[in-house]
């Protein structure tokens, strides 16, 4: 088996186990139709903005192109358990719609993680070094911080996912 499916089963193996945890905590909890306090809902939201955040900044601290697929596919795991969670929790009231756009939005993150990660995989990308990348950017960092601003607007403290 060659080291990318090895890779690939890897990381379906974390997000399986990610998901069934998620789903027994639910469970355990009540599931995600609960009810949350407003301050509640807010530690909630800062916990998921903090995983993403540190698991997106760890990209930035790769030194060399495995390296740099390594922690993309590392990041897409963390975010997409973060996904799961954000489904899955109690939401407090006005926050539902944003709560299920968030979860929506990690998803489509972690999704894009993976997919840079395969891209940069691709035989046809060979030949560029870490050196040569500049910057990576994902429109759905943007939209996170979007939504993240708008339950701001609705009374929630909770900061924007920075740049790194």
């Amino acid at each position: 088996m060659d080291s990318q499916k090895k890779r690939l089963l890897v990381i379906a193996g974390v997000i399986v186990a990610a998901v069934l945890a998620a789903v027994i905590a639910m469970n355990a909890l009540g599931g995600g139709d609960k009810t949350a306090t407003k301050a509640e809902y807010q530690a909630t939201i800062a916990n998921a903005r903090d995983r993403v955040d540190y698991g997106y900044a760890q990209i930035t601290k790769a030194d060399s192109v495995e390296n740099l697929i390594k922690r993309l596919d590392t990041a897409s795991v963390v975010i997409g358990a973060v996904a799961v969670d954000v489904a899955g929790a109690a939401v407090a009231p006005r926050f539902e719609d944003l709560n299920s756009d968030l979860a929506d939005k990690l998803a489509q993150f972690s999704d894009a993680l993976a997919a840079s990660a395969d891209q940069f995989q691709d035989p046809s990308s060979a030949g560029f070094g870490l050196d040569s990348i500049t910057s990576l950017g994902f429109t759905e960092w943007d939209d996170v911080n979007k939504i993240l601003t708008s339950m701001q607007k609705k009374g929630l403290e909770v900061e924007l996912l920075e740049r790194h």
